[in-house]
């Protein structure tokens, strides 16, 4: 299954440098969302099933922060990265304490920490989806075996 990061800031210039700089990831068959704003990146959010997320922190309507909480509250297992140009202390804690980002960056941004944070989470998202799968097909197991065994059990009582 292809793996999929939104880019969400209310800056389509932004928007598309950091699209730009996620190109090589495209060619690799990774999936790139963008959006202008926290409401449509909701909407995505709820049709889509999203990797990581990369979001401005100050935008109109929801602040990037709400988004991430959201993200954090009703898609848990979504990555999330915020991106401000805004460095207060109490912006970083929002971000830390009530969204649990997985990275938080500032304007301008280096490009290749940029590019590190979403590769480390798109890595940590993808073995987290492995360990998950593995999980299931011990637990899967452990009930065949289990419900054979009562079977075997009852067939012979």
């Amino acid at each position: 299954m292809s793996q999929s990061i939104l880019l969400v800031d209310d800056e389509p210039i932004l928007l598309k440098c950091v699209r730009r700089l996620l190109r090589p990831l495209e060619k690799k068959g990774v999936i790139v969302w963008t959006s202008t704003s926290a409401e449509e990146a909701v909407e995505l959010l709820e049709k889509h099933s999203i990797d990581v997320v990369v979001t401005d922190e100050n935008m109109v309507g929801m602040s990037g922060t709400e988004l991430l909480a959201w993200i954090s509250e009703n898609s848990p297992d979504t990555k999330r990265i915020v991106l401000t140009g805004d460095i207060s202390v109490s912006i970083a804690m929002r971000a830390i304490n009530h969204a649990g980002v997985d990275a938080y960056l500032t304007k301008p941004f280096n490009n290749a920490e940029l590019l590190d944070a979403v590769l480390s989470a798109l890595h940590s998202k993808d073995r987290e989806s492995r360990v998950q799968a593995i999980r299931e097909s011990i637990l899967k197991d452990l009930t065949d075996k289990a419900e054979e065994q009562i079977t075997h059990e009852s067939s012979t009582s």
